[in-house]
């Protein structure tokens, strides 16, 4: 078998909501964690602020995955959708 982190997102999400693999949520979020940080960073001037929204942001991924379509959408679109909406 790969190395988690060698997986791709389909399969780290598959992993995820199959498995309730805490392993590959990790790996999933330390690849997205500093592009989800720099898009809220883009979109809030307020430093402070965007530490609040980026946790806010992290566990709204996790509670909608099951409702991610990658056949709609990439899934970086994806985050950018909901980094949007939570502003």
């Amino acid at each position: 078998m790969k190395k988690i982190r060698a997986l791709s997102d389909e399969e780290l999400i598959g992993m995820y909501l199959n498995e309730k693999s805490q392993k590959a949520a990790l790996a999933l979020y330390e690849r997205y964690e500093p592009y989800i940080k720099a898009q809220i960073q883009d979109m809030v001037l307020d430093n402070d602020g965007s530490l609040d929204i980026l946790m806010e942001v992290e566990i709204s991924i996790f509670e909608n995955l099951p409702h991610y379509c990658q056949e709609q959408e990439s899934f970086e679109d994806w985050i950018v959708r909901i980094c949007r909406d939570s502003l």
